[in-house]
């Protein structure tokens, strides 16, 4: 049983005695200091630790943020994206309020609203999910004795994988459109060449594109990737290498720049014909049409997907195109037959031997094969 003497104006002196343990004395300069400091170690004695919530109660959710962004935001990959969450939640009303306050029903609250008014699941999960973060660090690193108020929140269910396709006409109306700014052009063209994430194109230096791939030090998935390059995004670099007049980064853009630009010329483009699209469904564009040419690990391989459920989720072939190759038909709707014989008599239209390039071929093949 603790006892709190006062000794003196500025002196407290408790005394703890319990059964089986020494006496245990300390002095404080305040009555306040010495009560807490006797609950504290008559909890230790007894096994029921006691708990400041002084300092929590203090709090509010929005220092916790404001530390966040502070301390563990810089070091992320995805930092701007997740300032602008940040801000989104400092916005909020419950901003101001303790972080002892916050609870798990104000969070499935908030998560209503956010449906209500519209809002992707994506966008409402990745708020949520970050809110969650903020309160595991504080509670791990920073010794707050709180609870995790989204801990337990039902997220909300994901969109089906987005559909997106474009024809070649289409894709000659969007690129038409997307003439200026003079780098949006070769930076969609590249996008739906490669299937690049838009960040990753941002950040490529010159010095890590070669004469077939492009390598990416760091991805999405926290590892590197070399990304192949068509003869079409190797002449669009080139090009655009020319025109640029150097540097050492191909874009020198921020991602919100590119999003205006591309909404506007998407705006441009869709009264031409063309479907409504946002920069990463070129990225399920390319993925469709890579998908014609590339195994399915190779299209992992390329896109830098670990899973086959995030691939099956970017490539949305049509259904006239899977019937086609079921009938051994090209995308074009030739005959994989009439298709080659189409080529022979082409080349041989040009005064080019067939023979002399078949040969050739397999004799690289043949090559490559022993190495």
């Amino acid at each position: 049983m603790a006892s709190i003497k006062q000794r003196g104006d500025l002196q407290w002196r408790v005394q703890i005695r319990r059964k089986d343990h020494k006496p245990i004395y300390r002095t404080f300069e305040s009555y306040a200091a010495a009560k807490k400091w006797a609950d504290e170690i008559e909890g230790r004695i007894s096994g029921e630790s006691y708990i400041d919530r002084s300092e929590a109660k203090a709090t509010k959710l929005r220092e916790l943020l404001t530390q966040y962004q502070d301390e563990v935001t810089p070091a992320k990959k995805g930092a701007d994206r997740e300032r602008y969450r940040i801000a989104q939640w400092l916005r909020e009303e419950m901003a101001e309020w303790s972080v002892l306050a916050v609870q798990p029903k104000d969070i499935a609250e908030w998560r209503r609203k956010q449906e209500a008014a519209g809002k992707a699941p994506s966008t409402i999960n990745n708020a949520i999910n970050l809110l969650s973060s903020v309160f595991r660090t504080a509670i791990s690193e920073w010794g707050y004795p709180i609870s995790n108020p989204c801990q337990g929140v039902r997220r909300v269910k994901a969109n089906a994988a987005r559909e997106a396709h474009l024809t070649e006409a289409e894709e000659a109306i969007l690129l038409d459109a997307c003439a200026r700014p003079a780098w949006l052009r070769p930076l969609v063209t590249v996008a739906i060449e490669t299937g690049m994430r838009q960040g990753e194109m941002l950040s490529l230096q010159w010095s890590a594109i070669s004469d077939d791939h492009a390598y990416l030090p760091t991805t999405k998935n926290g590892e590197s990737r070399r990304v192949p390059l068509s003869q079409r995004a190797r002449d669009t670099f080139a090009d655009w290498k020319t025109s640029q007049g150097g540097g050492d980064v191909p874009f020198a853009i921020v991602r919100k720049t590119v999003d205006m630009a591309f909404k506007a010329a998407v705006a441009t483009a869709v009264t031409n014909g063309t479907p409504r699209v946002t920069f990463h469904d070129l990225r399920h564009v390319a993925a469709t049409r890579l998908a014609e040419r590339l195994t399915p690990l190779e299209l992992a391989r390329v896109l830098g997907h670990k899973t086959m459920n995030m691939v099956l989720r970017y490539y949305n072939p049509k259904a006239g195109e899977l019937a086609a190759k079921i009938d051994g038909r090209g995308s074009n709707g030739v005959g994989l037959l009439e298709e080659f014989r189409s080529v022979v008599e082409r080349m041989q239209a040009a005064g080019v031997n067939p023979r002399s390039v078949l040969d050739a071929l397999l004799s690289k093949y043949e090559e490559r094969s022993q190495e």
